[in-house]
């Protein structure tokens, strides 16, 4: 049937929408936990198997900047084919550079976003399964992130989700989107 992306910046609830999806019986896929991104070198364009690793006069603010977390057409194209194939409903949640490459294999875009500068940096805090963002400089720029990116998904074509939602009510309203979009 179709590939559904779900997406929004980091602390949005990309992950908790993902196992909610899972547990109600759902194929759904992480970007980041099922591997569909590469780092990519941002100097020389090649993909990199290394993963950011802190250690001994390692600064994660440098690797960033020389590399990108960019979606894998390849392999989100193989899922995409395997929904049409199989005529499921699948879902793809997390964030990634290279949007414009993937975008003409997903169904619908939907993104998740709240206003509320306080509650995304509380929630970025509280999480005990990702590091990204508890750092103070990592955390400013997701937060200066979050100004603009509403208008950014928008331009995705993307339907946007209030984040600051219980994840079972986002979850009800995405699969509203699924139903209405067939």
């Amino acid at each position: 049937m179709s590939l559904f992306y779900v997406t929004g910046i980091s602390g949005m609830g990309k992950s908790e929408v993902l196992r909610e999806l899972q547990t109600r019986g759902l194929k759904a896929y992480g970007v980041d936990e099922d591997s569909f991104g590469d780092w990519v070198n941002r100097n020389s364009g090649e993909i990199e198997v290394l993963e950011p690793k802190a250690g001994e006069g390692f600064n994660i603010h440098d690797w960033y900047k020389n590399h990108a977390w960019v979606l894998s057409k390849e392999r989100i194209g193989q899922i995409a084919n395997q929904a049409n194939a199989d005529n499921l409903n699948v879902f793809l949640c997390g964030t990634a550079d290279g949007f414009d490459d993937c975008s003409n294999l997903f169904s619908k875009v939907v993104a998740l976003h709240m206003d509320d500068p306080i509650t995304l940096a509380a929630r970025i805090q509280q999480r005990e399964d990702i590091d990204f963002g508890k750092d103070p400089a990592e955390l400013n720029r997701i937060l200066e992130w979050q100004n603009n990116a509403e208008p950014h998904f928008r331009t995705m074509g993307a339907v946007i989700l209030n984040a600051s939602k219980p994840v079972q009510e986002i979850v009800d309203e995405l699969l509203m989107i699924v139903a209405d979009s067939q």
